[in-house]
């Protein structure tokens, strides 16, 4: 029998599906549309949005040309049902849409839909009770991506948000589902660098790369995430 789904997390409660997306494997994708019609089906219309856009974006730049052209019109469907509900999304589903729209040049033609998007999402997780760790650590180091991204914040600000997501790293650790933590903190060590290397900090930039690819590679076993590392290290 499945798990009622949790609407507050970033994945979803199908475990063999989760390991089969952080894994990178090709029936990942046919086996997330299962799951979406399921949630669909019990009426976690937000979840499923949430769940989808994020494994679309977790393939998206291992695709040939042509898939990705197939993807770009679900992936804009579900990104726009998100926006349209923002004040009813969970921390953690707002992250998803953040971090798909900052990976789509954002910061270029929306500035004040990032921001908007980042106080809220910061805003519900001070209000919240229930968040891991990691995922407050993710919604930090996000939020540090769209300061890094809008030109009149300053290093302060962002090197504020990135110690309070890495402050939390020996609690992600410790968290009751290890891998799940782990794999998230590969997450933050590769956001972590990629916010360095944008305020040019290319030093410290290559440091959290390389603790990334070291996690995934190892403890964390996800060779996705590695691939996609491995790519920004010199």
């Amino acid at each position: 029998m499945t798990a009622k789904p949790t609407e507050n997390t970033e994945v979803t409660d199908n475990n063999f599906l989760n390991n089969e997306i952080w894994k990178g494997s090709s029936a990942a994708i046919p086996l997330a549309k299962e799951e979406a019609r399921l949630l669909k089906k019990q009426g976690y219309l937000l979840k499923m949005h949430s769940f989808m856009l994020s494994t679309y974006v977790s393939f998206f730049g291992s695709q040939s040309f042509f898939k990705k052209a197939l993807w770009l019109a679900p992936i804009c469907w579900h990104s726009v049902n998100l926006y349209l509900h923002k004040n009813s999304l969970y921390p953690m589903q707002i992250n998803v849409l953040l971090s798909f729209l900052l990976a789509a040049k954002g910061s270029l033609w929306c500035p004040g839909i990032l921001q908007n998007l980042n106080r809220l999402s910061v805003g519900k997780m001070l209000h919240s009770n229930d968040l891991l760790p990691h995922q407050e650590a993710l919604i930090y180091i996000t939020s540090a991506l769209v300061f890094s991204r809008i030109d009149h914040y300053g290093n302060k600000k962002i090197e504020e948000c990135i110690d309070l997501a890495l402050a939390r790293e020996e609690r992600i650790r410790s968290e009751e589902d290890q891998l799940q933590g782990l794999r998230q903190l590969v997450r933050i060590f590769e956001k972590t660098g990629i916010v360095y290397e944008k305020i040019g900090l290319q030093e410290k930039s290559q440091e959290y790369f390389a603790r990334a690819f070291s996690l995934a590679t190892g403890e964390a076993n996800t060779p996705l995430q590695a691939e996609k590392i491995k790519a920004r290290m010199f």
